[in-house]
């Protein structure tokens, strides 16, 4: 028998969320995509849910209008060290950022990973 879920919201989140959702879960629990997105988030998130969120949070704060959630997720997740990983990280998004607005995001991350 298969369940029918209904989606009742979607939103972006950081790989430690995730990966905190998924563990408290009983593994045995988990569906085979459930399993995979938990190795997933314990292999590649860099930092914890918290400095995650805080990025995040900051981020959201700035006047960016240009700046979608999906690539705020996306700096919170890759923790860019330099301009030019911030580039990389933005680069699909074909909008162009000032100097000034890259170096800004990246004091934020910064700040927060302290």
């Amino acid at each position: 028998m298969v369940a029918h879920y209904e989606v009742l919201k979607e939103e972006f989140v950081p790989l430690a969320t995730v990966k905190k959702v998924l563990k408290k879960r009983n593994k045995s629990d988990l569906t085979y995509e459930q399993k995979l997105s938990l190795e997933n988030a314990e292999e590649f998130a860099r930092v914890s849910e918290t400095q995650a969120n805080k990025i995040v949070s900051e981020l959201r704060k700035i006047d960016l209008r240009k700046l979608k959630d999906d690539f705020i997720i996306s700096i919170a997740n890759l923790v860019p060290k330099s301009v030019d990983e911030l580039k990389l990280i933005l680069n699909p998004s074909k909008i162009s950022f000032k100097d000034e607005e890259l170096n800004q995001l990246l004091d934020i991350v910064k700040e927060n990973i302290k």
